[in-house]
């Protein structure tokens, strides 16, 4: 629920438009917000935030899309959402923590 502690991140606030996705294995994922930025969480914790640099190192996650949803591997933990980097709309994939 919002004001919980998740993995060691604050859910603020849960964004109900963005809808939820959940695997076999009953991890949920779903879109919030956590010291004021938009966010991709599961239930154990933080996937991405706006501002985080992705893998490559090089590149900022500008936006999070949450109007677009959520999807995770119904096997597994990858979780997929909608963003942005520099000017460019992306799918992202993450690991569930």
């Amino acid at each position: 629920k919002e004001g919980d502690t998740l993995g060691g991140t604050i859910l603020d606030e849960i964004e109900v438009s963005g809808g939820v996705a959940i695997n076999l294995f009953g991890d949920v994922v779903f879109h919030g917000r956590t010291g004021g930025v938009k966010a991709v969480f599961t239930q154990y914790g933080l996937v991405a935030k706006v501002g985080d640099n992705l893998a490559d190192g090089t590149t900022t996650l500008k936006e999070i899309w949450e109007d677009a949803g959520v999807a995770i591997n119904p096997y597994g933990f990858e979780v997929a959402f909608h963003g942005k980097v520099d000017s460019t709309d992306a799918v992202f994939v993450g690991l569930a923590p």
